[in-house]
């Protein structure tokens, strides 16, 4: 589907909101697969979702590229970490070859969605970038829009902002015409996108320093490896992928159960490498021993130890505290110590924004996402045909795209063997009793929990776990438990 096609009065098998990794994977299960009509609508004027949304200067994959890219169509390169230009042009030419880019229909707001049990239809309206409104009905809804609002990210209050003579700017809504060469930086945050930006940017400005309210845990990755390219090398290129996969998503799944089991033995592990590599000018205890226990917040990750590297040079400092109030030259903490800054970058973390913020409705009855109940990190409560696809916090997001799309394709396929058209999660009396806390402390997900889908106590009713947990829940327990189908 072009840009130019009208969509007013057509009906579709599946609807697709969203042309990022989400939305792609659907194309291709939806439309390679099961050959049904399709089309995927983008609010941008570009696919990729956060690849293209996030311009800032050192973007790259956390998760090695032989787990973050499409089963469908493997890595095919020897480097595991990609830059975020290698991995939207790699979505993109995803996309085209498998024409899932013929299908996608851009500066498509989507505002509404209601399924209607009379016509076992969902209506999903849109607004285009003309300002005019059209509606698609469809036997079935993918809503692949992430978890982050793209347009407004986390800003904390920064007393005395108007007083700083410099530009103040966020990560997420980076500026092209920016210049930092020779520039004195303070990053505020520490977070993933602050230790990927930081290392990046002193190579050309003048000092960059990290200021962190409080400090995270860090490990490192090679972007090539010796084992990755012998692999690569020798074996022909989807099994040396799937190889890959398995031995990356192995060692990530090891090492997050060890640190489960373990905490403190995790602890001393993860902190092992900063400390042999952190300069002796900066403290490790003042700066580098986090208050939590690893993995209640995702890990950071460096690049061959560029963070330190940086630090080693002179290039970069860290500075740890609360934030006083800002000056017109820099920041003022609460200790006294003062930062220096010509630029003041916000890497402060994002906002979400679940299904996109679009209101939803079942027979004519919003649907309260946060007061439902969230069934295998892909389906809400009461919500029929539909599904919403998301990753891990802990692992590779892509992985848990490919599950929820798969097990999507699954479900359909046995629909329409049994004769079924519609199926909704059901969750009892004894599931809405047995409210547990979402399993990550990270600042956006506690901003956000009145907004998440509620999860309860077993194996079903829950966010995604981990790759393996779900993928072994998936074929051990009851593959269709607590779903009605008619």
């Amino acid at each position: 589907m072009n840009r130019n096609e009208s969509t007013a009065d057509v009906d579709l098998d599946v609807v697709v909101i969203g042309a990022g990794v989400g939305g792609i994977s659907a194309g291709y299960y939806i439309g390679q697969k099961l050959g049904y009509s399709y089309a995927i609508f983008e609010a941008r004027e570009e696919l990729g979702g956060t690849w293209s949304s996030f311009t800032y200067p050192g973007i790259r994959s956390d998760s090695e590229m032989f787990t973050l890219s499409f089963p469908f169509n493997p890595w095919n390169k020897t480097h595991s970490i990609a830059t975020g230009d290698e991995i939207l042009e790699y979505v993109k030419s995803t996309a085209e070859k498998f024409y899932i880019d013929k299908h996608i229909k851009y500066g498509h707001t989507a505002t509404s969605l209601a399924w209607s049990s009379e016509e076992q239809r969902w209506t999903s309206t849109f607004i285009q970038s003309n300002g005019s409104m059209i509606s698609v009905t469809s036997r079935f809804l993918m809503i692949a829009t992430g978890f982050i609002n793209h347009n407004k990210p986390h800003y904390p209050n920064l007393s005395a902002k108007n007083l700083f003579k410099g530009p103040i700017v966020h990560a997420q809504l980076w500026p092209e015409d920016l210049n930092y060469a020779n520039k004195t930086i303070a990053v505020i945050g520490s977070g993933a996108t602050a230790i990927s930006m930081i290392p990046h940017l002193a190579k050309t400005a003048k000092l960059v320093t990290m200021v962190q309210r409080s400090p995270s845990y860090i490990k490192d990755r090679k972007k090539v490896d010796k084992r990755t390219e012998w692999i690569m090398n020798f074996l022909p290129l989807n099994f040396a992928a799937m190889v890959l996969f398995f031995i990356y998503e192995l060692e990530r799944s090891l090492f997050f159960f060890f640190c489960m089991i373990f905490p403190s033995l995790g602890r001393h592990e993860l902190q092992k490498n900063v400390q042999k590599q952190l300069p002796h000018n900066i403290p490790f205890d003042q700066h580098f021993v986090p208050a939590y226990k690893p993995f209640d917040q995702p890990l950071c990750w460096t690049l061959e130890n560029d963070l330190f590297i940086s630090m080693k040079q002179g290039k970069t400092s860290v500075v740890t505290g609360t934030i006083n109030q800002l000056t017109a030259n820099g920041i003022e903490m609460d200790n006294g110590q003062f930062v220096q800054a010509d630029i003041i970058i916000q890497a402060t973390g994002f906002q979400c924004r679940f299904l996109g913020g679009m209101m939803i409705t079942v027979d004519g009855k919003k649907v309260q996402i946060g007061d439902t109940f969230f069934y295998r990190g892909m389906m809400l409560d009461g919500v029929p045909n539909a599904i919403a696809l998301f990753g891990f916090v802990h692992a590779s997001w892509t992985i848990g795209i490919n599950q929820a799309c798969d097990y999507f394709y699954k479900l359909l396929i046995k629909m329409e063997k049994e004769g079924y058209q519609t199926v909704t999660p059901r969750a009892g009396p004894e599931i809405k009793k047995g409210i547990k806390p979402f399993p990550c402390t990270s600042g956006f997900i506690v901003r956000a929990l009145h907004l998440i889908p509620k999860v309860s106590d077993g194996l079903v009713w829950r966010h995604h776990l981990d790759p393996v947990i779900d993928w072994l829940e998936v074929r051990l327990n009851k593959r269709y438990q607590s779903l009605d189908f008619e």
